[in-house]
């Protein structure tokens, strides 16, 4: 008897044909069920995994053994005549017929019954869903005046060849962008979701932690010129999912696929669409696909270090000479010239300029352009360009980034209380990015509010949220309070907690020297000084090259310490001509000349910074540099000047009602939903 006939004799080929069906079957139903009570997804992959490796045990069973009248028998000790597997139809085939009946009745209940989701959305517009399915009416948001909070999680990499992993997170980030596009919808910081993602929590505790009413996952595989995206969109509230699709395109296809799915959430969320938005939701990044690929593999490397980004830098100019209307390539290269800039390549901010320019020639409506010509400005310091551009990109893009860097200009530049209604906006972002709750500790600390700073310090320690800049700011808080035991205590602690931090080490070292205990750093002031005289901490706004004179002017090195501060001087007198500079410059000048016994200077020096709007009457108060003028009517006129601009932006806080959202995170403590 040939292997096939014994394979048929022992009812193999009918029990693997049975599996596959029924396993296929329960694919089906978990899938379903499990998204709607919020499984974690290794729930579901390891139930397809267990259906995987049990279809190599049910055929060595069937073979093993046989059915017969009188009960299972070794398939060895059947004879033929007497097997299961003999006669024309029998109930294994019944079971294979109506399993694939039920397979038909589920494609066309998914392909064909039930409706797409611009039909739930009974949008006006036609949106070309490629199969769309939506699978749940959606409740997100019951008053459609109200915005929708959307998390967009990265997009699983299925693709075969590991170089192409790039694709899945530019998918990701694409997409998050598009909607981001919408005003009707407030989507989620991608850091806020890599935050909650880190937690290993459910779909729906993800959910909770960002407060949000949907979620979009999905998975890209591709596989030479093919592609192949999944992606659906999940009820936070109900756990089910609003809509689904497939798709298996060429990869040529990749931007309508993009513009196919922001699209389609758009019309699932009932949310509104302005002929302009859906006008930039149509219009394809570029018509190039090599550029576009180029483009989306730049984003792989980091801007922090200079080889990683010199390598962005080149991926970039290779995207723009194949698509020279590529606006995002051309506003991405400038942000990257920028960070070239700030890492030593003083000349790269030239480059900064003229490719953001080139960007703005090509798209004045692009948010990122003039995000990217704003950051060129931070280097070149001409401050009120700065944030014309940054309020620009936020005008184009209410939930953009670059909230973070506007907030933080602003209150620095006599606009507190501006700036704590930006944060705020872009806190209910990203609540859970240490970066975010730094950034309003900056404005809280502008603004004087040191009650509010210590209860924000504070939850973010309860919530477990531990960054080395929440603990430098604060060390910053009890120095400038006059508590300097309780600041080196943070310093001493931190240290120990961030050994790997340059920044930590950088900033702790300028505080020590404020707080007068610089010999125990000197030897990194003077490196610093020497490697990058001209970098300014943030904490205390002086540049290195004057931190280090400092130190050797406080040791009675007098004659050591002049030319350094003369260099200082001579480069702030400079900036302040052409009006150019951060407010922190005219700070250092003014303590540079008081250290110096230059008292009217001094004075000059502090009333600049005043009229620039950097308001610091605490740092003053404790700054041992100023100890000669604390009794000077001038430098006591400028105290209360300071004081009394911190007080009138807190008054205004708390006419507009700015602090009660931040105010009701407080109270709420640790874990209480957004």
């Amino acid at each position: 008897m040939s292997l096939f006939a014994e394979l048929k004799r022992r009812n193999v080929i009918r029990v693997g044909g049975a599996y596959v069906v029924v396993a296929w079957l329960l694919i089906q139903v978990a899938d379903i069920l499990l998204g709607n009570f919020g499984a974690p997804d290794w729930v579901f992959k390891s139930f397809t995994a267990l259906l995987l490796l049990g279809f190599p045990l049910a055929l060595f069973l069937s073979w093993a053994y046989d059915l017969t009248p009188e009960g299972v028998k070794r398939a060895a000790d059947v004879p033929a005549e007497a097997s299961a597997g003999a006669g024309s139809v029998k109930p294994i085939d019944w079971m294979i017929l109506v399993g694939l009946v039920l397979v038909v009745a589920v494609v066309l209940a998914d392909r064909v019954w039930r409706p797409s989701a611009p039909e739930l959305a009974k949008s006006s517009e036609t949106v070309e869903d490629g199969g769309a399915q939506s699978e749940a009416t959606p409740t997100p948001s019951a008053d459609t005046t109200e915005p929708v909070f959307v998390a967009v999680l990265p997009f699983d990499n299925f693709s075969p060849d590991p170089a192409d992993a790039y694709f899945a997170g530019g998918m990701t980030e694409e997409i998050n962008s598009q909607l981001s596009r919408v005003s009707a919808l407030r989507v989620v910081s991608r850091t806020a979701v890599s935050r909650a993602l880190e937690s290993q929590l459910s779909l729906a505790e993800i959910a909770t932690t960002l407060g949000v009413s949907a979620v979009l996952e999905g998975s890209v595989r591709k596989a030479g010129d093919m592609i192949r995206i999944t992606t659906q969109l999940v009820d936070a509230n109900t756990g089910q999912h609003i809509w689904s699709t497939d798709f298996d395109r060429e990869l040529a296809d990749v931007f309508a696929i993009q513009r196919e799915v922001a699209l389609a959430i758009v019309a699932a969320l009932h949310a509104e669409l302005s002929p302009d938005e859906r006008a930039r939701i149509d219009a394809p990044p570029t018509d190039d696909l090599a550029a576009y690929q180029l483009y989306l593999r730049n984003r792989e490397f980091s801007s922090l270090g200079v080889a990683t980004n010199q390598t962005g830098i080149e991926l970039l100019r290779q995207a723009v000479a194949l698509a020279p209307d590529f606006v995002d390539a051309w506003a991405r290269l400038s942000w990257r010239h920028t960070w070239a800039a700030r890492l030593g390549d003083r000349a790269a901010v030239e480059e900064a300029f003229a490719t953001a320019r080139r960007a703005l020639e090509l798209d004045p409506q692009e948010p990122m352009a003039h995000f990217a010509l704003g950051s060129a400005y931070t280097v070149s310091e001409e401050v009120e360009a700065v944030i014309a551009s940054f309020e620009r990109a936020v005008a184009l893009d209410p939930d953009h980034f670059t909230l973070l860097d506007l907030s933080a200009r602003n209150a620095w530049t006599g606009r507190q209380a501006t700036g704590l209604a930006q944060m705020m906006r872009a806190v209910r972002l990203s609540r859970n990015v240490p970066n975010v709750r730094f950034h309003a500790g900056i404005v809280l600390r502008m603004l004087g509010d040191h009650r509010r700073l210590q209860d924000w310090l504070d939850l973010a320690a309860a919530e477990g949220m531990e960054w080395h800049r929440l603990d430098l700011q604060r060390a910053s808080m009890y120095a400038t309070q006059g508590h300097p035991r309780e600041a080196l205590e943070v310093l001493e602690a931190g240290r120990v907690r961030w050994p790997d931090s340059r920044e930590f080490e950088r900033e702790a070292a300028a505080l020590q020297l404020f707080l007068g205990q610089g010999g125990a750093v000197r030897g990194f002031l003077e490196r610093q000084a020497q490697l990058t005289p001209e970098s300014h901490g943030w904490m205390t706004g002086m540049s290195a090259r004057t931190q280090f004179a400092r130190l050797l002017h406080e040791e009675g090195d007098v004659e050591r310490a002049a030319p350094l501060f003369a260099e200082s001087l001579r480069v702030n007198e400079e900036m302040y001509a052409a009006g150019r500079g951060w407010p922190t410059r005219w700070l250092e000048s003014a303590a540079i000349r008081a250290l110096q016994g230059s008292h009217e200077e001094a004075l000059e020096w502090l009333e600049r910074t005043f009229r620039s709007g950097y308001y610091v009457p605490g740092m003053l108060a404790h700054d041992r540099a100023f100890s000669a003028l604390r009794d000077d009517p001038r430098f006591q006129a400028v105290m209360t000047q300071m004081s009394d601009a911190q007080a009138a932006q807190r008054a205004r806080v708390e006419a507009e009602g700015i602090a009660l959202e931040l105010d009701a995170m407080i109270a709420a403590g640790p874990g209480a939903p957004p």
